[in-house]
């Protein structure tokens, strides 16, 4: 009878510290490792825009692959194109100045011309790392 009581610690020393494991493990099954792309995972950045150009005086923009340029008050971000659609994703300060707006347009309704934000805009060239568009007055 003894015998164990003096051991009787290294019992409760020894499940308290199984359950502290068990307590962890099922917090981080629940939780789980946060995704990068998401909002508290992600790195607030800047978006990388060409700050030299403020005013619409010149028309023709080339948009380069995943690089902002500042068109009057928007960002546009040239992503690529997929599929005959021209992706597109815009920052409007006016609503938002961390978010950009993605967009997808078919290449021949973009050579037409679209309407993003109250801005008109033409594609004129398309290639596989840049875009080049026109602001329609």
């Amino acid at each position: 009878m003894e015998r164990s009581v003096n051991y009787k610690w290294v019992v409760i020393l020894f499940f308290g510290i199984v359950g502290a494991m068990f307590m962890a493990s099922v917090f981080y099954l629940t939780m789980g490792r946060i995704p990068t792309d998401t909002f508290f995972g992600r790195r607030m950045e800047l978006p990388n825009w060409d700050q030299t150009v403020v005013d619409r005086s010149p028309s023709k923009f080339i948009l380069e692959l995943n690089k902002g340029k500042k068109i009057g008050n928007r960002v546009f971000f040239f992503k690529g194109i997929e599929e005959g659609y021209f992706l597109l994703d815009v920052i409007i300060p006016e609503l938002d100045t961390q978010y950009s707006y993605p967009m997808k347009i078919s290449v021949k309704k973009a050579k037409k011309g679209f309407v993003v934000a109250d801005d008109t805009l033409k594609l004129t060239s398309l290639g596989s790392s840049f875009a080049i568009v026109v602001v329609v007055d």
